[in-house]
């Protein structure tokens, strides 16, 4: 089966919607680590619970200057998380009148009653127990509460990333011009490139799932392996991209604009000055460093032969309005938005079930 041309065409399709899925999964996450939107969402939902007319953001404010949500958000509010019993006593103290000198969370009902009259008075006597209960019984409330709330914060954070996913994989998708129907049409009138491809793609596909989550994971930590992850694994599929052109002389899968040729060429033509190196003999060399480089360079070609080759060879871009139809064009993008808004994991998965590994 994995002769057949059909099967071949699939596993090549298969492994662009991975790599675009690979670069949605990393942009979503730079964009949702980088703009806090956890953080964000997080006190969007505590400043619901806690705002009314009648307070505005007062009772809010004081929650957050409380020493125990200031000391876990750096006075920031930027917090991901939050343990249900330090939203009660942040609450207890926020709403405990100047003149109370009990226990914040054991005068909270009490506190509550000598609030103004809105809808966060009401709120809180919902969900609290009388004055003189219990302090687990207040604790039990109020935390119960707190949960219902992060539950549906937690749902609307999953509803948000799900429509980030998407709008990410349209602009990326877009911006390199990646249309399924057209990669597939490629794919099946070159069958040299294609059967290339399919042999490297349980490979490639490995090490683009490993590289995606090493990268997530970094992003999670701090800036420094975050670059350093990311820069690895740029070289490692530019590398492996340059392999595969040099041997095959196709320099580019079908995607992409024209005019993103012309910035490769002047970039590689620096390289090339700099480093009195072609992009064929670098990347023979940073295979030689390499097994899972290596590994790839033998399924497509000798050493001898990426050498020889001297340059890539011929561009290849994606569809155009020119010469292809308009909706055949659109349906090509939507479906590529589509498969990479599922996520790398997915696809991965998918690859190793059809390849068999």
């Amino acid at each position: 089966m994995f002769n057949s041309l059909l099967f071949q065409i699939a596993l090549c399709v298969l492994l662009v919607f991975l790599i675009m899925s690979a670069m949605v999964s990393v942009v979503q996450d730079v964009i949702i680590q980088g703009f806090r939107l956890r953080a964000y969402n997080l006190r969007r939902a505590i400043v619901s619970l806690l705002t009314d007319d009648t307070y505005q953001l007062e009772i809010a404010d004081r929650f957050y200057r409380h020493p125990m949500t200031m000391a876990m958000s750096g006075g920031h509010s930027h917090t991901e998380q939050m343990e249900p019993m330090t939203f009660v006593t942040a609450l207890s103290t926020a709403v405990q009148p100047a003149w109370s000198t009990g226990d914040p969370i054991d005068t909270l009902p009490a506190s509550v009653a000598a609030l103004k009259d809105g809808d966060l008075k009401k709120r809180l006597q919902l969900i609290l127990p009388p004055p003189g209960s219990p302090r687990e019984a207040i604790i039990a409330s109020v935390s119960g509460w707190f949960s219902t709330a992060e539950g549906k914060m937690t749902e609307r954070f999953k509803f948000d990333a799900i429509v980030l996913s998407y709008a990410t994989a349209t602009a990326l998708t877009l911006l390199f011009n990646v249309s399924t129907l057209h990669v597939a049409q490629s794919f099946k009138s070159n069958a040299q490139l294609t059967q290339t491809i399919a042999s490297i793609t349980p490979g490639l596909a490995a090490s683009i799932d490993q590289n995606t989550s090493s990268l997530t994971g970094a992003i999670t930590s701090s800036p420094t392996p975050q670059v350093q992850v990311a820069a690895q694994g740029v070289k490692d599929s530019v590398r492996l991209a340059s392999v595969l052109a040099c041997v095959k002389g196709d320099n580019d899968l079908p995607i992409g604009w024209p005019w993103m040729a012309q910035l490769v060429e002047l970039a590689r033509a620096r390289i090339d000055a700099a480093t009195h190196q072609t992009a064929c003999q670098r990347a023979v060399e940073a295979a030689d460093g390499d097994p899972a480089l290596q590994a790839s360079l033998e399924l497509v070609g000798s050493r001898a032969q990426v050498v020889a080759a001297g340059s890539p060879g011929a561009h290849h871009y994606g569809p155009d309005f020119k010469t292809d139809g308009v909706w055949q064009i659109l349906i090509g993008w939507a479906i590529t938005i589509v498969a990479a808004a599922q996520g790398a994991p997915f696809w991965f998965n998918a690859i190793r079930k059809v390849a068999g590994k």
